[in-house]
């Protein structure tokens, strides 16, 4: 500003130029120079430059019809936008260009469900397939996303039934699939079924889950939420399975989808994508997977990314997709509901080969508990949290007499203190026997009562609002019923197994009475569609340790030689072959046997029983107990209690059988040895005497014969040993044998006057019978005998008797050993040494009715094979090379099974339980071989844990889904309908016949693939002490007999049980059945029982065993499936299978016998080690969880920014559709908006707080698989930073206004409406551009009216919606680089704010204590309009002008700027492919209508145009500019106004009209102009351009009218200037009253109309007063600007100064 003084010094010009911009700051006498106070429409450039001047600013110019209102716009690239727009009942999304000025639709659809109150905010992205895909959010609807280069259509299958080729056609007229366009997309859950298929296939062995996703593009859009069951597959060869994959309710809004295979297999877990499949596909069979098929995290197959219905505005930073304020499903309150849902188990019977043919159901364990959850399936899949489902309530139990969760005290009561009811007893029980056959064959046969039982952990005791009734009482899970709990009939459902073995009774489960959740108002929850069932998961919960068969251990007496430990200890061994507890006839007591404790003799059974006794002794105490759980998996052994259920009673069949390549002997008998004696006497006489030679005769039968030809055969015979001794070296050339024989025969004469005779006659005849013994001689013929001479025969006679004392038992010795070696070398190999074969089969239950079933274990241990102390030193146990085993202690007798095992015996014969002998058959002691059938019992029952707080703490439970299809509810049905459920076979446990081999070792070692007469005495190698049946393998020899006949103790009794055998029988005790030779002497050595088989002298039919073998065979409750128990192709690791593999020689072939039963088992075939029952899949609620504080805060979450995985370019995967659990940040207060800075940062900005900023990361750290399956946060890993240093209170900075921040090159700018403040961000902190001039007019008219007058009004969707209700926005002109601040709002008039109330749901409301009527927010009738726009130019860091565009929203662009607005028009709008009726006024489609839309949206663009100024929307509005004249302290007369001030029109067309050329109109002026400062005006004043060359008229101004005066401006020299102006103030309250303003403000501040009541344009000339004062304001206007662009370059002010 520049000031001039005149000569006098009395006049000064006030010089003022445009460079700085809008001041109201400082008072206006002190008005900066180069500013202006006030201006309208106005702009500080041109298009070509100007800089230094203040013109009229360009018209907007439209660019484009929407058939809507517009309500958001997202920017595609370049020129192009996706524009949304809705009249409320109908919307549309449509592309536009701003290049081309050109609208197309995209899609209408009223399924897009726009609303003006729900604003768009959202982000562009470009596919990998070059197609571009927009999302967005209006907090309103279902966030989306919609590809508009492949707009998902409603399509219909429009091939044939049937045809394997599916082609999809669009409906007619097309219809948006909205389903489909949904960011968290409403989808049908698939149900998934796996069954092994019945052909074959090159699958591997192993668990199979499949898990369905859909896709979009061949990316996954949803997780996977069809998830199937787990289905096993086995075959020993390993690759041999297929699956069948049957599939039903897809969803079939999508095409495709996504079919995954989870897959353990021997340990080894993985995951491969088996490929994509159309979703009318109901049928997929496999039978191969190629290794080189795609790979599927491991993590993402139970990730649950969690569905956000929508949000409330969507940011992109970095390429992340951000979104503010999501909205989740309300967390409601249902376990109050769930506490009334009833559970019943129920029975399935199917066949008992279901497993081995690949069945998949799993039942649930018996004398379990299991824990049980229900949760909600909303539309979207997403899950519901987790409510726990109590077991039943206690009630009365008949047995006990007292409720269940009562004490009682006695039998079966473990606790001191008394166990309760529902401890002692299983009160589970069947109610219910039906016939309900299912669709894969089985049925179910049978409902009932779940059993009571409750934990020492209790519901929580401070929430009745969630517990109910429960509150604060023991936690009570749901108890399977036991196996005794039906009774013993043969059709009791409870038992494992039918009596025939043909059907398992699987226990599954059924829910019932089961309600839909409700909100918090008690009405139903409407987007919950069904509901599914989950389980704990037993791991490390399980109260059974393993179940299976009890078998008591038997007893013997440890010697004192293994007696190791001291003291008195009992020796044990296991039962065989099953559980015979009769008298134990393979061994005996040791008594009567001598210091050898070794049996001697040949004693028939009963005589062997009667002298030996059996082994009577077993534990009632001690068990062995076969389970596979145990077996297979080696658990530590710590259960507290041993439950017995009952009985099993079966059938075993066996036989007997040679040991296989075990050598064969050759057993003489007595009566052999007696002969070779007598012929070794002969022959120890003919030494003495002489030779005699030998003749034959021939003629009768002979002195020796019993029958026809003895005597030949005899002959024969000795012929032949005379011919074995000379070979043997004992004579040259002589008949030895029969001198020896002859002269024994001589000498026994003597000693037993003709006995001799007579036995050897009725020896050789009984030879003769028996097969001929001694073969070759000939009927008829008589051995003649001559004397010859020997060495002795010369000596004296006593001589020669002394001689032939000495030499005798050597002699005898000699001869007699030669008939040995001929009768060995004669008699046949034998197999002597035999095994016990068989199978028992435990197929019938039998209930205990007496006796105890629960007692305490003292101790339990794995016994491997060996020795092994037990029970603290109480037992040791014999388990020498046999099967590993449990062992089993109690601290309490139990009482035997109900029926006698006899399972165990002999060939010859058994000892019942009383002593009685049973004695077999001569038949059978020949062909033991044939089999035989007998009873077998032992006790079947469980190891148990006695836990009183079983899975702990409910929110501690890992929960496992137990169905594979989910549970739909019937939305059509009343909503207080009732539903059960299915019945649920999806537990951990099979069902399946369970073989353990039993083997006994008679002795502790055995012989096998030796050489037959191999040498081995088995009473060396004792086991179980004694063995009854022994032998040993040596040759006999004559030597012991030689002695005692020289020493003349032929009579005496042989049997002394010497180490040295005297007889053949010495050398073996064997089964001889019923035959016996009782014979202890030479004399009686031939008077055996007539009836015995065995030769005379050799044994063929008598046996010793070497074991005792049998095969359990149970159906037994196990994780393990049995039926695909896997083995080995070598006998050692062969099992039993009654399918499969059942030869018992193989199974007990003595190549194997001592090895270990093969225990081989893939433990991937077990559910409970499959990896997806290993996490858990629901969560309950969180301990503080308030149904209320849900309802009111965790539903919508506006503090909450939730964000995607970053996008890739090349990706086909959409990553912003991808939202991970951790993937989001929790703010102190509600995230308003966020903008990106920098690299990859962003500030974001709160309505209560000051902003702050966050550096991102570039790239999330994806360091470990967890952070792309749950996410990790990182994205907000760095601290957040204030940019604003201000104590927390004054939430200094603060943000409401969504569309007031904008980033552009000067900056960020935002408005903080509550605090009346503009600010700028450019890196340093937060600058305050609002107090450049503008601070105090800032906090005056920036914060919201109508919010002040209705406070509630902000928290309503319509405090920051500029189209609807009220708000802020901020728009970039990069063109001018001028930054404009647009505030939308209104105040109720005077007259109506009390009259006026706001509600959310009905909004305005005029009387609404009376007939409330809605009115519509903005109605001039009723609100005041106090909206207003102003621009700021960030290079002269100055406010440059208000502006009369107050647009609905604004959009910026390339080379200018956008902003919309609705204008009504009388053209009707009708939605694509509807017609308009002029005769009904409606829109038509065949028999649909919807009525016309004739308010549209248009698009305009600023400060582009050249051929239009100051026309906004087609209204002209005025341009204006206020300026002040001040000469600070000094008080001055105006004298004149003038100001440089140029117009021109440009050449060129609208819309592109800002050409170099232009036309400078000398006339165009401004014509109004209003001066006045604190206490005078002017009042209006009209510039008339002087009139050229017409003095006359010049004197005829001015002319004074009532509202204005018309004055003469002048045009010197491109000077304008006008001075006749004066003070038309009607009073201005010097000497009267009055007050009264010059000025009325509307309530947008920034327009003012003079107040005609203290106007008086009338007054008389003599009170024309002149403008004095310090300071004087002069506005200068231009009503219509046209085409003219006019620029005010210089005003100069003249100023008279005053004298006083």
């Amino acid at each position: 500003m520049a000031k001039k003084n005149n000569a006098q010094g009395t006049t000064s010009v006030i010089t003022n130029s445009f460079i700085k911009g809008m001041n109201k700051d400082v008072t206006q006498s002190m008005e900066p120079a180069q500013s202006w106070w006030n201006a309208r429409n106005a702009a500080n450039n041109s298009n070509e430059g100007d800089i230094g001047v203040i013109g009229n600013e360009p018209s907007n110019l439209q660019c484009g019809v929407i058939p809507y209102t517009v309500i958001g716009a997202i920017h595609r690239f370049g020129d192009e936008w996706i524009v949304y727009s809705t009249d409320n009942i109908s919307s549309e999304i449509g592309r536009f260009d701003d290049s081309e000025c050109k609208y197309t639709t995209l899609v209408n659809d009223p399924c897009l469900a726009f609303n003006t109150k729900f604003l768009i905010t959202g982000a562009a992205k470009e596919n990998f397939d070059c197609t571009w895909e927009v999302y967005w959010d209006d907090g309103n609807n279902p966030s989306r996303a919609l590809n508009i280069d492949d707009i998902p259509w409603k399509e219909f299958v429009s091939s044939a039934p049937g045809d394997p080729c599916i082609v999809y056609s669009e409906v007619e007229p097309r219809r948006l699939n909205c389903e489909k366009i949904r960011l968290a997309p409403l989808v049908d859950t698939p149900c998934v079924r796996l069954e092994k298929a019945t052909d074959g296939g090159m699958l591997a062995n192993g668990t199979y889950q499949a898990f369905i996703a859909y896709t979009e593009n061949e990316q996954r859009v949803t997780d996977f939420i069809g998830i199937s069951n787990m289905q096993s597959l086995w075959s020993h060869e390993g690759t041999d399975g297929s699956l069948d994959i049957h599939i039903s309710n897809l969803d079939k809004d999508y095409e495709f989808f996504e079919l995954a295979l989870l897959i353990r297999n021997q340990g080894q877990v993985f995951a491969k994508r088996i490929g994509l499949y159309s979703t009318e596909r109901k049928e997929i069979n496999l039978d191969f997977i190629d290794d080189q098929l795609i790979s599927v995290d491991l993590s993402l197959i139970p990730q649950r990314s969690p569905a956000y219905e929508k949000s409330e505005a969507m940011y992109v930073v970095n390429d992340w997709l951000i979104r503010q304020g999501p909205t989740e499903q309300f967390d409601f309150n249902y376990q109050p509901i769930a506490n009334n849902i009833t559970t019943s188990f129920v029975v399935n019977q199917i066949s008992s080969q279901y497993y081995h043919l690949g069945g998949n159901k799993l039942g649930y364990m018996r004398d379990e508990q299991y824990a049980f959850f229900i949760r909600w399936i909303y539309n979207t899949g997403e899950r519901s949290s987790s409510y726990h489902i109590p077991g039943r309530a206690p009630e009365f139990y008949v047995p006990a007499g007292e409720n269940e969760d009562v004490n009682i005290f006695g039998a079966n009561v473990l606790d001191p203190d008394g166990d309760p009811v529902f401890k002692v007893y299983n009160t589970g029980e069947v109610q219910t026997l039906v016939n309900e056959p299912q669709e894969d064959g089985s049925t179910i046969i049978a409902r009932g009562k779940m059993g009571y039982w409750e934990s020492t952990e209790r519901y929580p005791s401070n929430r009745p609002d969630i517990w109910g009734d429960l509150c604060g009482k023991p936690i009570r899970h749901h108890k399977m019923p036991a196996e005794d709990g039906g009774g013993d009939g043969a059709n009791n459902p409870l038992h494992i197994s039918t009596t025939d073995g043909e059907f398992i009774n699987i226990i599954g489960v059924e829910f019932s009475n089961i309600e839909r959740p409700k909100y918090n108002d008690g009405t139903y929850i409407t987007n919950v569609v069904g509901y599914e069932l989950l389980r704990g998961a037993r791991g490390g919960a399980k109260s059974i340790l393993g179940k299976g068969l009890f078998r008591n251990m038997r007893e013997y007496t440890v010697p004192n030689a293994e007696n190791l430990i001291g003291g008195e200890v009992q020796g044990l061994y296991p039962n065989f072959p099953y559980n015979d507890l009769r008298p134990d006839v393979y061994f005996h007591d040791g008594e009567n046997a001598g210091a050898l404790k070794r049996t001697d003799g040949c004693d028939k059974f009963v005589n062997s029983i009667d002298t030996y006794k059996p082994l009577t002794g077993f534990s009632k105490q001690a068990f062995t107990f076969s389970s596979p759980d145990l077996m297979f998996t080696k658990p530590f052994l710590n259960a507290y209690e041993t439950r017995i259920y009952g009985d099993l009673i079966g059938q075993s069949s066996g036989s007997f059988k040679a040991s296989e390549d075990h050598p064969q002997f050759k057993l003489l008998r007595n009566g052999a040895a007696v002969i070779a004696a007598f012929i070794g006497v002969g022959y120890a006489i003919g030494q003495v005497q002489g030779d005699r030679g030998t003749s034959r005769t021939s003629g009768g039968a002979g002195p020796w014969m019993t029958n026809g030809d003895f005597t030949g055969i005899a002959a024969n015979a000795l012929t032949n040993a005379a011919g074995a001794t000379a070979n043997a070296g004992i004579s040259s050339g002589s008949s030895v044998v029969y001198e020896g024989f002859d002269s024994t025969v001589a000498l026994l004469d003597l000693w037993g006057g003709g006995a001799a005779l007579e036995g050897f006659q009725f020896a050789f005849g009984a030879a003769t019978q028996a097969g001929g013994i001694l073969p070759g001689g000939r009927a008829g013929e008589y051995i003649v005998n001559n004397n010859k001479n020997t060495s002795l025969s010369q000596l004296p006679s006593g001589i020669r008797a002394f001689a032939t004392i000495s030499t005798t038992g050597t002699n005898i010795s000699i001869g007699g050993n030669e008939i040995l070696e001929l009768i060995y070398n004669l008699v046949n190999k034998s197999d002597f040494v035999w095994k016990y074969n068989s199978l028992g089969f435990f197929n019938k239950f039998k209930k205990r009715d007496t006796g105890l079933w629960r007692i305490k274990n003292t101790d339990s241990n794995y016994i491997g094979q060996s020795f092994q102390t037990f029970d603290s030193g109480n037992y040791k146990i014999n388990n020498l090379f046999r099967p590993s085993t449990v062992a089993v202690a109690l601290d309490t007798e139990i009482e035997t099974p109900s029926i006698e095992d006899t399972s165990r015996f002999v060939i010859g014969g058994d000892v019942n339980a009383s002593g009685t002998v049973n004695t077999y058959s001569d038949d059978y002691l020949t062909d033991p071989s044939s089999q035989q059938k007998r009873p077998i019992s032992a006790y079947y029952g469980a190891l148990k844990f006695n836990f009183d707080n079983q899975y702990g703490q409910l929110d501690g439970i890992k929960q496992i889904p137990m169905r594979s299809c989910v549970e739909y509810i019937d939305l059509d049905a009343p909503e207080e309908l009732k539903y059960t459920s299915a019945p649920i076979f999806s537990g951990d446990i099979f069902i399946t016949r369970y073989t353990e081999k039993v083997i006994m070792p008679i002795f502790a070692q055995f012989l096998y693939g030796q050489p037959d007469e191999f040498t081995y005495d088995y009473s060396s190698h004792v086991n179980i002490p004694y063995p009854r049946f022994w032998l040993n393998s040596q040759k006999f020899d004559l030597s012991k007999l030689a002695q005692k006949i020289t020493q003349f103790e032929i009579f005496s009794d042989f049997n002394d049980n010497a180490i040295d055998p005297v007889l053949p029988n010495d050398l073996f005790y064997l089964d001889r059945g019923n035959n016996s030779c009782n014979a202890t002497g030479i004399v009686n050595v031939f008077s055996e029982n007539d009836s015995d088989p065995n030769p005379i002298l050799a044994m063929r039919y008598a046996y010793m065993y070497s074991h005792s073998n049998g095969i359990l065979d149970f159906f037994v409750e196990s994780e393990i499936n049995l039926s695909q128990r896997d083995y080995e192709d070598t006998k050692a690791k062969r099992i039993y299978s009654v399918y499969d593999y059942n030869d018992l020689t193989d199974l007990f072939h003595a190549q194997i016998q001592k090895i270990d039963n093969f225990y081989k088992y893939d433990e991937s075939l077990s559910p409970s080690k499959f990896p997806s029952q290993l996490s858990s899949w629901g969560q309950m609620q969180t301990r503080f969880y308030d149904p209320y504080v849900a309802e009111n805060c965790y539903v919508a979450r506006p503090k909450r920014l939730i964000y995607s995985l970053q996008a890739q370019e090349e990706s086909k995967k959409d990553y912003w559709r991808v939202f991970l659990n951790f993937n989001y940040k929790d703010f102190k207060n509600k995230v308003n908006v966020i903008k990106p800075i920098n690299k990859n940062g962003a500030i974001v900005f709160f309505p209560y707080l000051s902003p702050q900023m966050f550096q991102g990361v570039d790239t999330l750290r994806l360091g470990s698989d967890n952070n792309i399956t749950i996410g990790d946060g990182k994205l907000f890993s760095q601290p957040f930073q204030n940019i604003a240093n201000s104590d927390l209170s004054n939430e200094y900075g603060s943000c409401e206004s969504l569309r007031s921040v904008i980033n552009t090159p000067m900056g960020l700018f935002y408005i903080s409406q509550a605090q009346g403040k503009i600010f700028q961000y450019a890196g340093r902190g937060l600058d305050p551009i609002s107090n450049n001039g503008m601070k105090w007019w800032f906090e005056h008219y920036l914060p919201s009216l109508l919010i002040k007058q209705y406070p509630l009004l902000e928290q309503s969707v319509l405090s920051d919606n500029p189209i609807a209700g009220v708000g802020c926005q901020t728009i970039y002109d990069q063109n001018d680089d001028l930054v404009y601040f647009s505030k939308k709002d209104y105040r109720v008039k005077d007259q109506y704010v009390n009259l006026i109330e706001y509600s959310e749901t009905l909004g305005f409301v005029l009387n609404p204590t009376t007939i409330p009527v809605p009115i519509v927010l903005g109605d001039p009738l009723y609100f005041d309009d106090c909206s207003w726009t102003i621009s700021y130019d960030p290079k002269a860091k100055a406010w440059i002008s208000f502006h009369d565009w107050h647009p609905e929203l604004c959009l910026p662009s390339i080379n200018h700027f956008f902003t919309t607005k609705t204008i009504t028009t009388t053209v009707p709008q009708c939605p694509p492919d509807y017609l308009f009726n002029s005769a009904t006024g409606l829109c038509e489609l065949d028999t649909s209508t919807v009525v016309p839309n004739y308010n549209v949206g248009t698009l305009w663009r600023h400060n582009e145009r050249c051929d239009s100024f100051a026309n906004f929307y087609g209204v002209d509005y005025p341009w204006e500019v206020e300026l002040v004249s001040t000469t600070g302290q000094q008080v001055n007369t105006l004298r004149s106004i003038e100001y440089q001030m140029e117009a021109y029109v440009y050449k060129g067309l609208m819309g592109n009209a800002c050409g170099e050329d232009k036309w400078e109109d000398l006339n165009f002026n401004f014509d109004q102009s209003i001066i006045f400062n604190n206490e005078q005006v002017s009042g209006l004043l009209q510039l008339v351009p002087t009139p050229f060359n017409n003095p006359i008229l010049e004197l005829t101004y001015p002319i004074i009218n009532t509202n204005n005066i018309n004055i003469l401006c002048s045009k010197v020299e491109q000077k304008y200037r006008f001075n006749q102006f004066w003070d038309i103030t009607n009073d201005r309250g010097e000497f009267t009253n009055a007050e009264q303003p010059i000025w009325n403000t509307e309530y947008n501040g920034y327009i003012k109309n003079l107040n005609n009541i203290n106007l008086n344009y009338l007054k008389s000339p003599l009170q024309h007063k002149k403008f004095r004062n310090y300071f004087t304001n002069v506005i200068l206007r231009r009503t219509n600007s046209g085409n003219r662009k006019m620029l005010l370059r210089l005003n100069n002010t003249k100023l008279l100064t005053s004298l006083r």
